[in-house]
């Protein structure tokens, strides 16, 4: 019976609406059939359950796993050596990424020093396309969106990176004070004239996505098609509406801090340093119910055999509510993490009773999680 439905998802017209998809997403196999199973549970008894975890494993098998894009936040400050640099390039080619993210305010301690490493050793003409965002440079983000900010942060991070077109401009965070109307006017002019290829958000809420979403029908400006936000497996609040409202407006997710910050490492990680990102991953995770959710973690990782680092991120590319559509964030600060990253990914999905495991314990602090994400 299994092995029959299986061929029957496989063999179902991809451009039929109504065709069972992937595990990971909202509209899964096993709810898209729970109909089936929940009639054979009066005759199966417990044996659907086996069923149920065959479907699920043998579906995320045949899927892809999100893009990894390389996050920038440490090039030019942990990542400054020629050789250090090449090596890096070296490593993310091996690993097949050629995608980079970065900002014109990375490093936080050094704004603008990320943009001008990579131009300097000529990322962009390597075959990396360049993600970046509008300067963040202001207390709260007021006037950051201006027309006039939008410009200048873009041709400075065009004449920094040395590329002649940015991959994804994002807006770094909301501009509290700059009208959305205003704010559009500057971003599809930048776009009019060829200088991003296409639109991001990054930290914006829901409502103020929607209302741009309309402005830009009306007017026929450029939409976002990308949202970059926090999503790990301590931070899922982002599937109940979030992904749903994505979804429905064409935008891909892009997921950073997979880890947590290092949280979910249980080594000197981000969250630990004396750096300006350290305060917020401090404010977000060390609470008593993200400590417990992680020892339950490693318990039952460790039951596995499997890394926690590595089951988060396998967990990430293959049974969340990412799609092969959507993209990973990853940063590092040495050339061991990336292989590391691409080794999970590579990898495939997690046992099945791993995965029902890790989806348990997020009781234990979703609601100390809610602080993570504001929709």
């Amino acid at each position: 019976m299994g092995f029959a439905l299986y061929l029957f998802q496989m063999s179902y017209p991809s451009a039929r609406s109504d065709r069972p998809s992937c595990p990971r997403h909202p509209n899964t196999v096993s709810s898209n059939l729970s109909p089936v199973f929940d009639s054979a549970d009066c005759f199966l008894g417990t044996s659907i359950l086996h069923i149920k975890r065959f479907i699920r494993e043998i579906s995320c098998t045949f899927m892809a796993p999100p893009e990894l894009i390389f996050g920038t936040a440490n090039v030019g400050s942990v990542w400054t050596a020629p050789e250090d640099l090449s090596t890096l390039t070296h490593e993310l080619s091996e690993g097949g990424i050629r995608r980079l993210d970065t900002a014109a305010r990375y490093p936080p301690t050094n704004p603008g020093a990320s943009q001008r490493t990579l131009g300097a050793h000529s990322f962009g003409s390597q075959g990396f396309a360049i993600d970046t965002k509008v300067l963040a440079w202001t207390a709260d983000g007021s006037g950051e969106m201006t027309p006039e900010a939008i410009e200048k942060s873009v041709m400075d991070s065009l004449e920094a990176l040395k590329i002649e077109k940015i991959n994804v401009l994002y807006s770094h965070r909301p501009d509290p004070s700059t009208p959305l109307a205003t704010q559009l006017e500057g971003v599809d002019a930048q776009f009019k004239l060829g200088r991003f290829r296409e639109f991001g958000v990054s930290n914006w809420p829901q409502t103020a996505i929607a209302s741009y979403i309309e402005l830009a029908k009306k007017s026929g400006a450029v939409q976002p098609t990308a949202a970059q936000y926090q999503y790990n497996l301590l931070a899922r609040h982002a599937e109940k509406e979030f992904f749903p409202f994505l979804r429905s407006h064409g935008i891909r997710f892009v997921a950073f801090s997979p880890l947590a910050g290092g949280f979910l490492t249980g080594k000197d990680s981000t969250w630990k340093q004396d750096i300006p990102f350290a305060a917020g991953y401090r404010h977000w995770y060390i609470q008593p119910g993200m400590f417990a959710a992680v020892e339950k973690f490693t318990a039952l990782c460790t039951e596995y055999s499997v890394p926690l680092p590595e089951a988060a991120m396998r967990w990430l590319a293959y049974h969340s509510a990412l799609r092969e559509t959507d993209a990973i964030l990853v940063g590092a600060t040495k050339v061991e993490q990336v292989r590391e990253a691409v080794r999970a990914l590579n990898a495939g999905p997690l046992p099945a009773g791993l995965v029902e495991g890790m989806d348990s314990v997020f009781d234990l602090c979703k609601d100390e999680a809610k602080k993570l994400v504001t929709f």
